[in-house]
């Protein structure tokens, strides 16, 4: 009971922000703009008539219009001040490949994009994979819009979990070119509690007809943004940017750190927690150049999750998500690739504990040979 109560109260704060998904009148109040390379989600009072937009249910999901969408809220706080820069291009895979898993069907793949125009081969990126300069269809350029920072209440999916600390990274390989490149990402699906769960339809058939107003002719649309679980529901993934590089303007970012002086040696370079201990030295290369970013996941505490507690405390749990959407056109491809990135996660319902087996009783002082009975071997 306690639970649904935290959830309710979560889901009315979020229907007041009026950026919350499981309000499908927020569409009237989103655009798509053009920032440098990429289109990202905008929030733009009034940007489209309610009416012209159209309902668009993504495969496998449920005909006609969700029912129980909630009433128009208040104007939205477009406050987008810790927007992570859309740097990066996840490449289409339905497989959901990810390097950290020796099975090819469970792996994520990245293409990492140039942070400078004309550096085609920056990062190990093919020179010919390149951005499209055209518009895509429906977006506009306003260089003072804010992106929209979007909200809905998820479960983060126990399958395709890679939002540790480090992605799961072994080393170079197809998908990160090295650790910098990195994004530690998970899949979000139905929370599995009403009315959240009815909330969550909305959420779909918003963001699969957001995304299809921002298409670039003539291009297939991606599929490793939106999959579908082995029941049949739709889910969408979510991601994180690991690495910031330092610039000179940066140089007293240190003193930003919110992180608390006691705490701070967990989220170091030193202390960050690795798949393989193997990539230390990789990562210490990389402290004079970047900053660690670590996932903004808070506890039912509200205090910043420690690194190594990414897995234990998030999959499978239920959660607030607040994220920003991206949109890139590859060229080489032609191919609309879409990204969610996370700006904050807090923590609602803990994930379940897995069932553990009857507990072995250990003996604190061993019975003494020559007291114990004496049993022989039949051969």
């Amino acid at each position: 009971m306690a639970s649904v109560t935290h959830l309710m109260n979560a889901r009315n704060r979020l229907l007041a922000s009026g950026l919350y998904l499981g309000d499908s009148s927020i569409t009237s109040n989103l655009s798509w703009v053009r920032k440098g390379r990429a289109d990202v989600l905008s929030y733009i009072p009034n940007a489209v008539p309610p009416t012209a937009v159209p309902t668009a249910v993504p495969t496998g999901a449920p005909t006609g219009a969700p029912t129980g969408a909630p009433t128009a809220v208040p104007t939205a706080d477009p406050t987008a001040n810790k927007m992570h820069t859309g740097d990066a291009v996840p490449s289409d895979n339905s497989s959901l490949l990810h390097p950290g898993e020796a099975t090819p069907n469970k792996t994520d793949n990245t293409i990492t994009i140039p942070s400078h125009a004309g550096d085609a081969t920056a990062n190990g990126m093919d020179s010919s994979l390149t951005i499209v300069s055209d518009h895509s269809s429906d977006c506009t350029d306003s260089p003072t819009a804010e992106p929209a920072i979007l909200r809905t209440i998820v479960r983060i999916d126990s399958d395709d979990f890679w939002l540790t600390a480090d992605g799961g990274y072994v080393g170079p390989n197809t998908v990160w070119k090295e650790l910098a490149d990195v994004k530690p990402s998970c899949m979000v699906t139905d929370p599995g509690l009403d009315p959240i769960s009815s909330d969550f339809d909305v959420v779909i058939h918003v963001l699969q007809d957001l995304t299809e107003k921002c298409v670039t002719p003539g291009y297939s649309s991606g599929k490793s943004f939106f999959s579908k679980k082995d029941s049949g529901g739709i889910r969408f993934k979510l991601r994180h940017t690991l690495f910031e590089s330092v610039n000179a303007a940066d140089e007293d970012a240190e003193e930003d750190s919110v992180i608390p002086s006691e705490s701070a040696e967990a989220f170091s370079f030193e202390r960050w927690p690795l798949t393989r201990e193997k990539n230390r030295a990789e990562l210490l290369a990389l402290k004079g150049t970047h900053r660690i970013v670590p996932v903004p996941a808070y506890d039912l505490s509200n205090r910043l999750i420690r690194p190594a507690s990414y897995r234990r405390i998030l999959q499978g749990a239920i959660a607030e998500v607040h994220f920003t959407v991206w949109h890139w056109a590859i060229a080489a491809a032609k191919r609309d690739v879409y990204g969610a990135n996370i700006e904050c996660i807090r923590l609602l319902v803990p994930p379940t504990p897995p069932a553990t087996s009857k507990k072995r009783k250990i003996a604190f002082v061993l019975e003494s040979d020559d007291n114990a009975p004496i049993k022989s071997a039949k051969l």
